[in-house]
């Protein structure tokens, strides 16, 4: 299915068999939502290639036109309604990692079915194309499977980040038939996994291994941090070997009991940074797929074209829904009811509300700040995170 939603700048055509997504100019989003409703999106070149971008196969869509227009006063570009929600449907998880950004353990909430429901029909209301659903560690929710099938039956591409401890294969074949990709997290291989995970590394390869073996589109994400910049190379070596779908990056967060194991790549050698993320283009270059959070970008943009990156994406194309349904800019914010509540306030409300408005401003000023007032990049990755202090660009190192 082709989801086509209407933006100030053109449009958004979303391919939900595998969650590709394109940003179109008015022009061009027009031509394709021509091309679709008279059936000739293969007798224009430049369609083509749009639907080629997609990799679409299936031609059946739906225009979705639902969304109020969102009053924007800022220099950034800010969706009328968010494209991705991290859905946080449990803070119970299976291991007790010391760099764990919201605490987890064993006694924690989880997201009953009847807020899921709540939850995925106010993504639907509101246009959202992808769910990420995590926690914890999500695949312990007794409802994990079902939560998938419900997005789904939306067309709502969830897509997963577990740990990878002890996968049941009945857990591994509702991932293969809903999910439009799995994240295994993994920071460093070997003893020094095991040290920091609590659970045998052999252990998570078969992981691994079970999720290739049900052709899941693999991917391993990695937070990096001033810790295990020096070991980032070494476990990419690793990885690669299983070659998967991709690689995601993340940016280490002060936050839970990471504030006491770890610290952030602004606090790293600034050389050996830009050297790391040098090598990660370099050596994985042409086998798989490379992506970044946009916390990451102040430390790229100089290294690679910028083009490829954005800054802080919270608030302006995502939101967080939390297991009490409370919805935050970002997930890496301490839980917090200010910006509004599922059972009382629907999500597109809550995306136009003056607290959300506010967080926006918080972006403005990062990206006005002296450092950054006078940079030709500032609109890229607007100053950086707006809450922490996670990287840092040349002009800052």
């Amino acid at each position: 299915m082709l989801i086509l939603r209407k933006e100030k700048f053109g449009g958004i055509i979303f391919n939900s068999d595998n969650a590709n997504e394109l940003w179109l100019n008015k022009k061009l989003f027009n031509r394709a939502v021509n091309a679709l409703q008279t059936k000739k999106y293969k007798t224009n070149n430049e369609i083509k290639k749009v639907f080629n971008e997609l990799e679409a196969k299936n031609f059946n869509f739906r225009i979705f036109n639902k969304i109020k227009k969102i009053e924007n006063n800022f220099s950034f570009n800010i969706l009328n309604s968010p494209n991705l929600a991290d859905i946080n449907i449990t803070n119970k998880c299976n291991l007790n990692c010391p760099h764990c950004y919201i605490d987890s353990n064993s006694n924690q909430k989880e997201m009953s079915w009847s807020d899921f429901r709540l939850a995925i029909d106010e993504c639907a209301k509101a246009g959202i194309f992808q769910a990420a659903i995590g926690g914890g560690e999500p695949t312990l929710h007794p409802l994990f499977n079902k939560f998938l099938k419900e997005a789904r039956k939306r067309d709502i591409v969830p897509n997963i980040t577990t740990n990878g401890k002890e996968l049941k294969w009945k857990t591994i074949y509702a991932m293969a038939k809903y999910a439009g990709a799995v994240a295994l997290s993994i920071e460093e291989i070997g003893k020094k996994f095991e040290e920091r995970r609590g659970f045998a590394f052999k252990d998570f390869l078969k992981s691994v291994k079970k999720i290739k073996a049900a052709k899941i589109n693999l991917v391993f994400q990695i937070v990096i941090s001033k810790n295990n910049l020096s070991t980032v190379s070494r476990t990419i070596n690793e990885i690669v070997k299983y070659k998967p779908y991709g690689i995601l990056f993340l940016a280490y967060k002060p936050q839970g009991r990471g504030k006491k194991y770890d610290a952030p790549l602004s606090q790293a050698n600034q050389t050996e940074v830009k050297n790391v993320f040098k090598n990660i283009f370099r050596d994985l270059s042409g086998k798989t797929k490379i992506g970044f959070d946009c916390c990451l970008t102040p430390a790229l943009i100089d290294i690679k074209n910028s083009s490829c990156f954005q800054g802080c994406s919270a608030s302006r194309t995502s939101i967080a829904i939390m297991p009490d349904l409370n919805v935050l800019p970002c997930s890496f914010l301490n839980n917090s009811s200010e910006y509004g509540n599922l059972k009382n306030k629907t999500l597109p409300d809550i995306w136009q509300g003056k607290k959300i408005n506010a967080f926006r401003g918080q972006i403005a000023r990062k990206m006005n700040k002296s450092v950054c007032k006078k940079c030709l990049q500032k609109d890229i990755c607007l100053g950086g995170c707006p809450i922490f202090n996670l990287t840092n660009c040349d002009k800052l190192c």
